[in-house]
């Protein structure tokens, strides 16, 4: 299947947008308002234009997900092989670059209207380029074989599990003066997001967490074994997790800091239980009933060892933040 997907001519008000380049250079013409040509676009990625793609009869990959939900498919590599996570990987970089280059068209088009850079629906960057492409639960032993097959290409992070394309949007640089190669950083953080561990044998689910906040555009803070049994190193932590905008808290055995984190700080905090404990913390599921069971209000659980689940919570809940501040301002 093609990497770039054509868009039929059924677009809103009759606007043939087959040739996205063609209807950015009206835009940047001022032939065409650009809230006239997103209208025209959107009913396409959602009705057709963004039909999943068919890898080898065994996936089928929703490129479109990032735009419609915030948040953008993941590859789960557990149960699949690793030729399998390779294919599907490979697919979804080519989508990206295809991504980036037309961010980059979409830049330019800012540029030329004098605006440094603007925020898409979601609250990103647009001149973030496409979305990130991120497999989890990827083994080390997977992982050999996966970097051969796509060398260069990927950054293998261990502790997570984790395997990316790319580096995080707050960290991408873009043209201009004041560095080496003529490139300045650029500032597209979505907020912040605090990720505290409980204990060290927790670090795999919490760093999981992390990894995929950073690499959807948050800043993250780490507080690893800070756990309830020596509750001075949590209280040490609180001063600087009071400056997030939500915590994830990652507690095995009782599960009980998150609890006491969400009657320590304003920001809202995500409860992750892990299967670490003995015998009756029953595989998480002990930690998982204490969480739900908080007596600390704000605090929203997710499922036992699922780091990936709170990671999307909380961007989810960062951009929702952002968009609503930026319509208050717009408003004023």
């Amino acid at each position: 299947m093609p990497t770039t997907r054509s868009l039929s001519s059924t677009a809103t008000g009759g606007e043939a947008a087959g040739d996205l380049p063609a209807l950015l250079a009206r835009v940047a013409a001022g032939d065409l308002s650009p809230a006239t040509a997103a209208s025209q676009l959107a009913p396409l990625l959602v009705s057709g234009g963004a039909q999943a793609e068919d890898v080898g009869g065994f996936a089928k990959i929703d490129h479109d997900r990032r735009r419609r939900v915030g948040f953008p498919e993941v590859v789960f590599g557990d149960g699949k092989s690793a030729e399998q996570i390779t294919d599907i990987l490979a697919a979804m970089i080519r989508e990206a670059r295809a991504g980036s280059r037309v961010a980059a068209e979409a830049a330019a088009v800012h540029a030329a209207a004098g605006n440094a850079a603007a925020a898409d629906d979601d609250g990103d960057a647009t001149g973030g380029g496409g979305s990130p492409v991120v497999a989890t639960r990827v083994s080390p032993e997977k992982w050999l074989v996966i970097s051969d097959a796509l060398p260069g290409q990927l950054t293998y992070h261990a502790d997570a599990r984790i395997v990316s394309f790319g580096e995080p949007p707050q960290r991408r640089r873009a043209a201009g003066d004041g560095a080496p190669g003529g490139s300045i950083a650029t500032s597209i953080s979505i907020g912040t997001v605090a990720v505290l561990s409980a204990g060290t044998s927790d670090l795999a689910v919490a760093e999981e967490a992390a990894v995929l906040a950073e690499l959807a555009g948050a800043e993250v803070s780490r507080f690893h074994d800070v756990g309830v049994a020596g509750i001075h190193r949590l209280l040490g932590a609180i001063p600087s997790v009071q400056k997030a905008g939500v915590a994830i808290c990652v507690a095995g055995m009782d599960g009980a800091m998150p609890g006491v984190v969400a009657g320590l700080v304003k920001c809202p905090v995500v409860a992750v239980p892990t299967s670490v404990g003995y015998g009756a913390a029953m595989s998480g599921l002990a930690p998982l009933l204490t969480m739900l069971n908080a007596c600390a209000p704000g605090v929203s659980v997710v499922n036992i060892d699922n780091g990936f689940g709170a990671a999307a919570f909380a961007v989810k809940l960062l951009k929702s933040s952002k968009v609503a501040t930026a319509t208050r301002e717009t408003q004023q």
